[in-house]
């Protein structure tokens, strides 16, 4: 159930929505989020969500991050000779 909203704009194309909600109607326990909000396209989307966890992007970015380091370690080099082999 949305309780509040509280919209500034930091720029002509950011701005910051603070959203406060419960999750169920008769939960006691309020939620707040901060919306980053990019204009893109003359409309405005969400770019990031910030809570008291963190960063939405930046966990996403860092668990991308960790896949692509695993998955580095897993390359092997090919060997020059079957590269570079002639028939």
């Amino acid at each position: 159930m949305l309780e509040s909203v509280a919209i500034t704009q930091t720029d002509a194309d950011h701005a910051d929505a603070v959203v406060r909600f419960r999750i169920f109607k008769d939960d006691k326990e309020k939620t707040t989020q901060t919306l980053k909000m990019v204009a893109e396209n003359g409309r405005w989307v969400i770019d990031d969500i910030v809570s008291n966890h963190g960063s939405v992007l930046q966990a996403v970015n860092s668990e991308n991050e960790k896949t692509l380091a695993a998955l580095a370690s897993l390359q092997k080099e090919q060997p020059e000779a079957l590269c570079c082999r002639t028939l």
